[in-house]
């Protein structure tokens, strides 16, 4: 006897308008500045030629209902924007205009081509379209939909092709993959294996794999991007394309660092997340410094006052974040400004892991686990006073002995790297020789290795990298014509976090960090690296490196000398 096979139902194209009717808002006017278009292909580029063509010698046919395109709108948008009655005749006066704040947008899900052509034609006193308008569902779309689905279906799959057809219309074909990652992050952290491989679908295979990888193997590092999951608007724009180098790099410590600074930062400004914190207000603050810069004031202040900062938010709410941004003395971290600055950290990791010589770190062990596991503490706390000078203090907390040490072995990393490696961290600078090339690796990497050893770190490997070195202090000149920049506050801080300068002959060791203790005066150019981080960066990672600072001084007020 054959398998009996399921019933089939017929899904008429009137359930199917129905269910896309309860989505629909209606048709609007809406201006060209507040349609957020989808990325463009290379013949969609084609075809926007093609329209803009036609714009310029055509009458501009966008009452004609052929030519509406289709767009989504949150609910909280369509909550406050101000919306006309509807009428039902097509007219420039009878369609109305949908008048949305400038930060404000809908997203537009068919005829981007149209409103790319548009907006580069149209003059600024006629930058509108007419768009059908539809509500944003609660369910993610299916992955790389192309079309309406079948109409013949079985009974059982009856309800989710209506769901299909709702998301359609609802939803951008292409969510973020920052809010993609967060949603199927959050299906696994409810242990819901479809809808979270359902989610994962719409990230590219490579990116599946490595985000499977994260939360599989690297558990302190995903659990650091669950504290940034409250504030969801930060995910928008985070690129998911280097989270492969940010796991390879084996820092999940410093990494987990970062993201407390972030998650700690927007937990203050949000008031533990009763203001509603929007893209207006991350945009304005991500990667500034107010505390220190006087133009990042100036701009906050003046967002603030053409109320394009917080435009939901009450007078006092926007208060209270004016108040600690600008009471925040390091650069304002975000998720965009971790995954520009993973690189830094990346860079100074490849430094260190040269000390492993052949032998690489194995799964689950990071630069820092392995560092800790060759310290030799005895009751000591180690103090590099100069290039080749240290001292043994009297210490009774071996968690920060080792803290101190490995901070200053970074910090000896980031002086040293751009001579042991043949590479710059910046993707712009692919292809373009290293300003170092040629230099023999030899000499700093005895440098790296004879500071590792002199602050307690014990290994067979870094023992011989220290006695096949070359004898005596590794010099590297400094070239000179920057410091004027360097002493610039503005543009110091308008180069924001973690990047380094290009050359200084001296700086304040308050804005830098050093190999050494820190000192108000300034600091002789031999002991400046030719490129160095910035005090701030360098914070964000070992913050716990000024505290250890203070109490190495006040136990042994004679270092102050």
């Amino acid at each position: 006897m054959a398998d009996q096979q399921p019933p089939m139902l017929h899904v008429s194209d009137a359930t199917l308008h129905a269910s896309r009717q309860r989505a629909f808002l209606g048709t609007f006017r809406i201006r060209l500045d507040n349609i957020q278009l989808p990325e463009l292909s290379r013949q969609d580029g084609i075809h926007v030629k093609q329209l803009q063509a036609v714009l310029r010698t055509e009458e501009c046919l966008r009452l004609d209902p052929v030519n509406f395109i289709e767009a989504t709108i949150p609910r909280t948008t369509w909550s406050f924007a101000r919306v006309p009655a509807q009428q039902h005749v097509h007219t420039p006066l009878s369609i109305p205009e949908l008048t949305l704040a400038l930060h404000e947008s809908v997203s537009c899900v068919r005829g981007k081509c149209r409103i790319a052509a548009a907006k580069q034609i149209l003059e600024a006193a006629d930058r509108w379209w007419t768009v059908n308008l539809y509500r944003v569902g609660r369910t993610p779309p299916p992955h790389k939909i192309v079309g309406p689905p079948p109409l013949t279906v079985c009974i059982e799959e009856a309800s989710s092709i209506i769901e299909h057809w709702r998301c359609w219309y609802s939803h951008e074909q292409n969510p973020s993959r920052g809010l993609t990652y967060l949603r199927a992050r959050s299906y696994c952290r409810d242990h819901d294996k479809d809808k979270e491989s359902r989610a994962l679908k719409n990230l590219t295979p490579h990116m599946e794999r490595v985000t499977k990888r994260l939360w599989k193997h690297h558990a302190q590092l995903a659990t650091g991007f669950d504290q940034c999951a409250s504030w969801h608007r930060l995910w928008r724009t985070v690129n998911l394309g280097v989270l492969h180098k940010i796991i390879a790099s084996k820092c999940d410590e410093e990494h987990v660092r970062y993201l407390d600074a972030v998650a700690a930062f927007w937990r203050t400004v949000s008031a533990d997340g009763r203001i509603d914190v929007d893209e207006a207000v991350i945009q304005a603050l991500e990667g500034r410094c107010p505390y220190f810069s006087e133009n990042d004031r100036r701009h906050l202040q003046a967002l603030r006052e053409a109320n394009h900062f917080g435009a939901l938010m009450t007078d006092e709410d926007k208060a209270h974040v004016v108040f600690h941004a600008t009471q925040y003395p390091m650069t304002i971290p975000s998720l965009l400004t971790f995954f520009e600055d993973h690189k830094y950290i990346a860079i100074c990791s490849k430094a260190l892991r040269r000390l492993l010589g052949e032998n690489k770190l194995a799964r689950g062990v990071t630069v820092r686990t392995y560092f800790a596991e060759i310290y030799d503490f005895r009751d000591m706390i180690t103090v590099q006073t100069g290039a080749t000078s240290f001292i043994s203090l009297p210490w009774n907390v071996g968690d920060d002995a080792f803290s101190w040490a490995y901070s200053q072995l970074w910090l000896c990393s980031m002086r040293l790297w751009p001579f042991i490696l043949e590479e710059k961290p910046r993707k712009a600078d692919k292809g373009i020789p290293s300003p170092f090339h040629g230099v023999d690796p030899g000499p700093p990497l005895a440098e790296l290795a004879r500071t590792a050893q002199g602050l307690g770190f014990c290994s067979a490997t870094i023992d011989a990298m220290v006695s096949s070195g070359p004898v005596g202090h590794f010099e590297h000149q400094v070239q000179g014509g920057s410091i004027e920049q360097a002493e610039n506050k503005e543009l110091r801080f308008a180069e924001r976090c973690g990047i380094p300068f290009d050359v200084a002959v001296s700086a304040r060791a308050n804005d830098l960090f050093i190999t050494k203790l820190l000192d108000p005066e300034l600091v002789p150019s031999a002991e400046v690296s030719q490129l160095f981080v910035t005090r701030v960066f360098f914070q964000r990672l070992f913050p716990e490196s000024e505290r250890i600072n203070t109490a190495i001084l006040n136990t042994h007020p004679r270092l102050r000398e």
